[in-house]
């Protein structure tokens, strides 16, 4: 199985239109992937033979759009690949939560499910205790460890800059996000509001709640998706897959053209 995904950047009203740029749609159609995920999607293409590949080939799902972040998840599925299930939603959140954007759909290919996850952690201006609170309830109440399916959880997780190394635990590296440069975060941060910052959600808090769900990330120390105004490398999208089948995936990430400020990656899955 082979799964495209990228930051799709339409909410920011790329070139005015809200669409999706053409650089996603020649690639797909290049590469064509089994599984294609955006985030920061809003449904509006142009229409085109990159498109009209897109609608022959693959069955188009978005997770709920809502209109005030102007941003949502797509997952298309190769039509020959079976759907069993479509969800929509996390229980547990509040009507007042900035719940993350969502969708996961089951899929089954050569008598492997797969349960495929589409998910964009909203940012709450830089709240990083809110964004803990909002993914403790993700984990809490999303199956991420069914018997008998393999879990892929992708997207982009806003986590912002992470210290230490991947291979490292939150309490290998807890001190370094205690110790952080403050003089070149942005200024809105103030006081004790300062020393909390990414301390209760940031990539290795990430990485070792899912672990406890039973997914692995599958990333490289250079495999950075997004550069902050300060020049530093951020890994903000993610794959995470079942443990079980963690040594049969590859990934490799790419530069994308200007109509984009995130990097996108290919993930390979063997049979």
């Amino acid at each position: 199985m082979k799964v495209l995904y990228f930051n799709a950047k339409a909410g920011s009203n790329y070139n005015g239109t809200y669409r999706v740029p053409d650089f996603i749609l020649n690639t797909i159609a290049n590469k064509s992937p089994d599984i294609v995920i955006l985030t920061e999607v809003i449904p509006i293409f142009r229409e085109g033979d990159s498109y009209k590949f897109l609608k022959d080939n693959y069955t188009i799902h978005y997770s709920l759009y809502k209109q005030k972040e102007k941003n949502a998840v797509l997952i298309a599925v190769n039509k020959n690949y079976k759907i069993i299930d479509i969800s929509y939603e996390v229980p547990g959140f509040s009507d007042d939560d900035k719940s993350p954007d969502y969708l996961n759909i089951h899929v089954n290919t050569n008598g492997t499910i797969y349960n495929i996850i589409g998910f964009r952690m909203i940012t709450d201006e830089y709240n990083y205790d809110e964004e803990r609170r909002l993914f403790d309830i993700f984990c809490k109440n999303t199956e991420l460890n069914m018997e008998n399916e393999v879990t892929l959880l992708i997207g982009d997780f806003n986590n912002a800059k992470h210290y230490g190394r991947l291979s490292q635990s939150f309490d290998d590296v807890e001190d370094l996000y205690w110790t952080q440069n403050w003089d070149r975060i942005k200024k809105r941060y103030y006081g004790e509001r300062k020393k909390r910052l990414q301390y209760n959600y940031n990539l290795h808090i990430i990485k070792d709640l899912l672990s406890d769900k039973g997914l692995t990330l599958i990333e490289n120390e250079a495999d950075y998706s997004f550069v902050d105004r300060f020049g530093n490398q951020i890994h903000d999208d993610h794959f995470f897959i079942s443990k079980l089948m963690s040594e049969k995936v590859s990934i490799s990430f790419f530069d994308s053209d200007a109509s984009l400020d995130h990097r996108y990656f290919e993930a390979i899955i063997e049979d």
